[in-house]
């Protein structure tokens, strides 16, 4: 993947993350008086319930436009730390076991978002707790939260360490006299040229 690629990615999703993080998230929750769902570790039924009464009409409201925004945000997530891994981890000559984890971790937080954000329209739609999904929907959260606490921490790891060793990839792409002994060195005096070595 070209390095211009990679960028124009992470670009969409600092935006995405920037109106999803800075604007919706905090207006949804000043909205119902707590944190939705989607910004709980776990929950379960009764939490559900108790959140629906909390945000009423205008809140829920509120809600919807979070859940808007969640149709696009797990897809970029899931794209940009893909792209990273499968950027980074060729360089740093990892086994591609690494990658497979990491990407699988990205996809799964993706796959399970999007099963949370069933519990959550439902929410939104009824303003009711009462349907099936809310006796799963928790251990959706939980997945989510725990496949992109793996898949972000290991991106991160990943870019600190590429930093971090990119003096010491440029010095051993360098070659030197004592790397290379039998390298001849090519003088021009005036007119005539000297080979040394």
């Amino acid at each position: 993947m070209k390095t211009t690629y990679l960028w124009l990615i992470t670009g969409v999703y600092l935006l995405v993350a920037a109106v999803m993080f800075a604007v919706l998230l905090p207006a949804t929750t000043a909205a119902c008086g707590g944190p939705p769902l989607d910004g709980r570790f776990w929950w379960d039924a009764h939490t559900a319930a108790e959140l629906a009464v909390a945000c009423g009409p205008d809140g829920l409201r509120t809600y919807s436009h979070l859940q808007t925004g969640d149709l696009v945000y797990p897809a970029v997530l899931a794209t940009t730390l893909i792209a990273w891994t499968t950027w980074l981890a060729p360089r740093l000559g990892l086994h591609r076991r690494w990658t497979v984890t990491v990407v699988a971790a990205a996809a799964t937080n993706a796959v399970f978002d999007y099963l949370e954000n069933i519990a959550a329209w439902t929410l939104v739609r009824t303003g009711e707790a009462t349907s099936w999904v809310f006796t799963v929907g928790g251990g959706f959260s939980l997945v989510k939260n725990l496949t992109g606490a793996l898949a972000i921490t290991s991106v991160v790891v990943l870019a600190v360490w590429y930093v971090a060793t990119a003096r010491t990839r440029r010095a051993a792409h360098q070659p030197s006299e004592e790397q290379e002994p039998g390298l001849k060195r090519l003088y021009v005096v005036g007119d005539f040229q000297k080979v040394d070595g």
